[in-house]
């Protein structure tokens, strides 16, 4: 039996799911999301063919508007814009989850860059040896941004806070005279995060291009490396987080130090 290529397990298993699970979603009576699925289709060719002749947004969604929902008000006009938005972040959701559960059946798992992989390298040239040594060295505490707020669990919603509830609970036992003001520091503010036992990251990665950290972590990142790359979350992948690691071991860590010239430098 031939094997199936890449993009045919990828139709198979990831898009072909996609639009079985979409279509279902698309046809479910929830109230706040009522004619969405069936007027974005509509909204959609309106867009196609007012780019093709060279209109611009306003114009185009006023077009809709004319055709779709001439006696609707402002306020309706307005929230049916904010559904599709919504609708549409969810089937980015739901495209995701369907990739991730497959992606052990897409891709080769067990190739070059696995773990696998290089022990099975590294007995197979002697090298164990300088790859403990190796490895006594290496570590990484990476950190990924990707989707809108509004998908994160209370977990994280939580993070995103910790600084300004840590800093209250220290004013409270300031207030309550167990604790003298001249005795805050880093060390304290630190151990009243919800992170305190867990080491600060050594890596952000942000994708979709969007140098902020979207008051995330403030003071836990306060050294950390930040990556950018142009790619979208559902897009990164194996061989992207490989580079990041990869930029992030050519970096020069100081944590606030000033760098050391080399001896040309200083001749120069």
């Amino acid at each position: 039996m031939r094997e199936l290529t890449k993009k045919e397990r990828f139709n198979d298993k990831v898009l072909s799911r996609f639009n079985l699970y979409n279509s279902i979603f698309s046809t479910l009576p929830y109230e706040s999301i009522a004619n969405t699925g069936v007027m974005l289709p509509l909204f959609e060719a309106i867009c196609v063919k007012g780019y093709n002749n060279n209109k611009n947004p306003s114009e185009i969604v006023e077009e809709f508007f004319d055709i779709y929902m001439t006696d609707s008000s402002n306020t309706d006009q307005i929230s049916l814009l904010f559904r599709f938005i919504q609708y549409i972040e969810r089937q980015v959701v739901l495209f995701d989850a369907v990739e991730d559960a497959s992606f052990s059946q897409i891709n080769n798992l067990d190739g070059r860059g696995t773990l696998r992989s290089l022990k099975e390298e590294v007995e197979s040239k002697n090298k164990k040896s300088e790859f403990k040594k190796y490895l006594s060295t290496f570590k990484i505490r990476p950190v990924l941004t990707a989707h809108p707020t509004q998908f994160y669990p209370g977990s994280v919603l939580g993070i995103i806070t910790d600084l300004t509830e840590a800093v209250k609970k220290i004013a409270k036992h300031v207030e309550e005279g167990r604790l003298a003001h001249n005795l805050i520091n880093d060390q304290m503010i630190g151990d009243h995060l919800s992170t305190a036992n867990i080491p600060d990251p050594d890596l952000i990665i942000r994708t979709s291009g969007e140098y902020r950290i979207s008051n995330f972590l403030l003071w836990q990142l306060a050294y950390s490396e930040l990556y950018i790359t142009e790619l979208y979350w559902p897009d990164f992948r194996r061989n992207e987080l490989y580079e990041a690691i990869h930029s992030f071991q050519k970096r020069d860590r100081r944590f606030g130090k000033v760098r050391k010239k080399n001896k040309d430098e200083i001749s120069n």
